[in-house]
């Protein structure tokens, strides 16, 4: 590492644990190990139910396993996005209707143990040539409403880098486009908590930059996948 006299220091990881020790000598103002609540812990919690130690190890081991994602919905057919766009997806009843009753007994039950399937959103078959375009999706945006009025809808932001490859039909991937997937778990359970109705959810697709609202691109699927009992 350069000095700020010209010359060198060559330390090992050992030599550089205690910020007291010679060639160091700092301290920090605050010292205290900050207290991490796990996401699992926070979820149970904003649901309403009580966990204690016991609980929450269970939840863990739940939400660590290998289960299979079940696809609980989809859009009806391709999307098409230029600018900001909306799409609709239509959720399964029965597989939506257990879902919807796991977050009630998440909130009902005096000790909750286990906690209800974590919701995701996958965008299959994303195919354009806008490899620079950079969107953000929002889940359940009130009618009119602006989009950053509503950070809590925001599912997370999707990067069109490399999909002119991915959509070439001579590239490495014969054209099938890319894939994406985003988790909207706490916004499904703030849908389930404000009453609205989860046999749908409407997706908004809004641009992060100027440049590239004019993008032009297609998604094959919007689908809905829920991973957990």
């Amino acid at each position: 590492m350069p000095r700020s006299d010209q010359g060198e220091w060559a330390f090992t990881a050992r030599e550089v644990l205690d910020t007291t020790a010679p060639l160091l000598d700092y301290r920090y103002d605050d010292e205290t190990l900050p207290v991490v609540e796990r996401r699992a812990e926070r979820r149970m919690k904003r649901l309403g139910a009580r966990v204690d130690a016991a609980g929450r190890t269970r939840e863990d081991a739940a939400v660590g396993s290998r289960k299979t994602p079940e696809l609980i919905g989809a859009s009806d057919g391709p999307v098409r996005v230029t600018g900001s766009t909306a799409a609709a997806i239509r959720l399964d009843a029965s597989p939506t209707q257990a879902l919807r009753g796991s977050l009630e007994r998440a909130a009902a039950a005096p000790r909750q143990r286990t906690e209800p399937p974590r919701v995701f959103l996958k965008l299959e078959g994303i195919r354009g040539t806008s490899d620079a375009a950079i969107y953000h999706v929002y889940i359940g945006l009130p009618p009119n409403a602006a989009p950053t009025d509503h950070g809590d809808r925001l599912a997370g932001t999707i990067s069109l880098f490399g999909v002119s490859a991915a959509s070439d039909p001579n590239g490495p991937t014969a054209g099938s486009g890319i894939n994406q997937v985003l988790e909207i778990t706490e916004i499904v359970d703030a849908l389930h908590l404000s009453g609205d109705d989860l046999n749908h959810l409407d997706v908004r697709f809004i641009p992060a930059t100027a440049a590239a609202s004019g993008a032009n691109f297609s998604i094959g699927r919007l689908s809905v996948f829920k991973l957990g009992e």
